[in-house]
């Protein structure tokens, strides 16, 4: 009886790995005709590995979110090599928004460490209470 049930659970990983990786055709040739060769890659296996463990009902939604990933990936503007942080970041301003970047050649202004907070709030309305 033993050998039936090891052998249900052995065929039962192999139909989920086939059912997994034909779901994950759909990230991996997605992600391949979208240059996303990466997450393309990681989509197949992580549908393969799911499908084993719940079948379809783990390998859909797997391979949906990775379809998802790939086409927000390649909707990223390219960026020019050596650019830091990719272009897309600037150090938070005293006001929680972001200072625009300093012109190419130039040195940034030093840090201040706590002393640059900006120009003091105004007064309540009715002046001051004592």
């Amino acid at each position: 009886m033993d050998g039936d049930v090891g052998e249900a659970v052995t065929f039962g990983l192999l139909i989920g790995s086939v059912v997994g990786a034909l779901c994950g055709l759909v990230p991996l040739i997605f992600g391949v005709v979208r240059s996303q060769i990466p997450l393309a890659i990681g989509g197949f296996f992580a549908c393969v590995v799911c499908g084993a463990i719940l079948g379809l009902i783990l390998a859909i939604p797997i391979a949906a979110l990775f379809a998802y990933l790939i086409v927000r990936a390649s909707r990223k503007p390219p960026v020019a090599p050596g650019t830091p942080y990719g272009g897309q970041w600037s150090p938070p301003d005293a006001y929680g928004g972001t200072q625009p970047p300093p012109p190419p050649g130039t040195q940034p202004p030093p840090p201040t460490y706590g002393t640059d907070y900006g120009p003091p709030p105004p007064p309540p309305p009715g002046g001051p209470r004592t």
